[in-house]
């Protein structure tokens, strides 16, 4: 009678063990999913603070970064480009594509955009012609 009670008690451990495992898997680093994220901004800001978020995305374990879209923001957007660019370049991330967006927003005219620029002398290039 005790090999019975015994061998019940054996079962009821494993059995305890395997709902442990079940409940603590999920929090276990190797079966967390990574969060799938689209970067869309300017790669500018005030002391890079763009590039500082893009940053830690990139470079997050929970984190995979399909892409990165570049507007025009605090700089002309052909810029922005090559700014994300660079910076995938340096952390070694050239794997995550770079697809341009918008050269003029979506509110202001193209002209209020260059009336702007000039009066905050950004020091960018304009836009490609065509682009």
């Amino acid at each position: 009678m005790s090999r019975v009670l015994a061998g019940g008690m054996g079962r009821a451990r494993a059995e305890l063990l395997l709902l442990i495992l079940i409940a603590i898997a999920p929090c276990t680093p190797a079966f967390a999913q990574k969060r799938m994220v689209i970067i869309d901004q300017d790669t500018s800001g005030p002391g890079g603070s763009n590039i500082m978020s893009m940053l830690a995305l990139l470079q997050s374990p929970q984190v995979d970064v399909l892409g990165i879209t570049v507007v025009t923001g605090n700089a002309w957007r052909d810029d922005e480009a090559r700014h994300a660019l660079r910076m995938l370049e340096l952390i070694g991330r050239t794997d995550v594509p770079v697809a341009l967006g918008a050269v003029f927003p979506l509110i202001r005219t193209q002209e209020e955009t260059r009336l702007m620029s000039r009066a905050h002398r950004r020091r960018s290039r304009p836009p490609l012609p065509g682009a």
